[in-house]
């Protein structure tokens, strides 16, 4: 899949902002982050996540994010790795596809 060209729907980004924020408390928990530092972020959050629209500009806003805010490293490292599971999944229906129509 083209993560250029791969769409991010409105419910895929409330999922990631209900992710991001359980990131959030569970780093102000760990005190892997501070108060201050965690309304920084839901700032930076809040004003870059909504107009994300593809794949390639989620990726590019998660490691923006964790470059300044490390607590995020985990979402990050999660929502890569849905997407190759997600990627090889419809690879491997390809495939099978193909195997299918070679052998009819």
């Amino acid at each position: 899949m083209d993560p250029n060209t791969d769409i991010i729907t409105p419910e895929r980004i409330k999922e990631i902002y209900n992710i991001l924020a359980d990131a959030m408390i569970d780093g102000v928990e760990k005190m892997e982050i501070s108060e201050e530092e965690s309304r920084k972020s839901a700032e930076f959050i809040l004003q870059n996540l909504d107009p994300i629209k593809t794949r390639a500009e989620l990726i590019s806003f998660l490691e923006e994010l964790c470059k300044v805010w490390p607590t995020y490293n985990n979402v990050y490292h999660r929502l890569i790795n849905e997407q190759k599971v997600i990627d090889d999944q419809q690879k491997l229906a390809e495939v099978e596809n193909s195997i299918k129509n070679i052998t009819q």
